[in-house]
């Protein structure tokens, strides 16, 4: 019954809406549809502003290898917004010129985003999913993803996940994947999200992060890889 449920739901919301662009080797993503619309039994997702890192809406400006290049550039940081880009080292990670997705610069670099989520009924037993991509160009990286929830009191609960990637690729493919369970008794208002290259020389590409709501038993077929 819960699959007919989410399948006409995500039915619905398309046909009013429009399909979500698809992500990359998880097909079914985009037909989840957003958890504003949906009863809190139903996998959904939490709308992810930019999660692609192809540019904010409305963005216009011109982007390193693009052609025609009259357009002005504009700075990663910039680029990437509402995601905040962190340099602790100070080497200008977000500073350089944008190219049309996100690529971390050095090791210690990442970004991140605090996200608004809907209110839960009493009692719900959810959990979240947090999904990315990411790949290295020298081999030998390690992206870690910290995840976190949140109320008006603070920090609830956290959770992280790491990749370590040995192949040299410019795509981003590797799977990052990270889940958090809402503690009973608690109504998170926000969710925290973090990637970082946590280790490694070179950089690392990062892509497609998807936010994933689902029944704490739900196993999510949609997640599953399919390239």
């Amino acid at each position: 019954m819960k699959t007919s449920i989410r399948g006409a739901a995500a039915l619905a919301l398309i046909a009013c809406l429009g399909a979500q662009a698809a992500t990359p080797g998880h097909p079914a993503l985009s037909h989840l549809p957003l958890c504003r619309d949906v009863s809190v039994v139903d996998a959904c997702r939490i709308d992810v502003p930019n999660g692609n890192f192809a540019g904010f809406e409305g963005d216009d400006f011109a982007h390193a290898y693009e052609f025609p290049s009259w357009r002005p550039t504009h700075t990663v940081a910039e680029h990437i917004v509402p995601w905040r880009y962190l340099d602790p080292g100070n080497r200008g990670g977000g500073q350089v010129e944008a190219g049309s997705t996100l690529t971390l610069l050095q090791r210690g670099d990442s970004v991140e985003q605090r996200l608004p989520l809907p209110a839960l009924p009493t009692g719900a037993h959810v959990t979240y999913a947090v999904h990315a991509h990411t790949a290295t160009w020298t081999g030998d990286s390690r992206v870690r993803m910290d995840i976190s929830l949140r109320d008006g009191s603070g920090v609830i609960t956290r959770a992280n996940a790491a990749v370590v990637m040995n192949k040299v690729s410019d795509e981003p493919r590797s799977e990052l994947l990270a889940w958090i369970n809402v503690p009973d008794g608690t109504n998170p208002t926000d969710l925290d999200i973090a990637i970082g290259m946590e280790d490694g020389l070179g950089r690392v590409p990062v892509s497609d992060v998807v936010v994933v709501r689902a029944q704490q038993d739900d196993p999510v077929p949609e997640l599953a890889v399919r390239w």
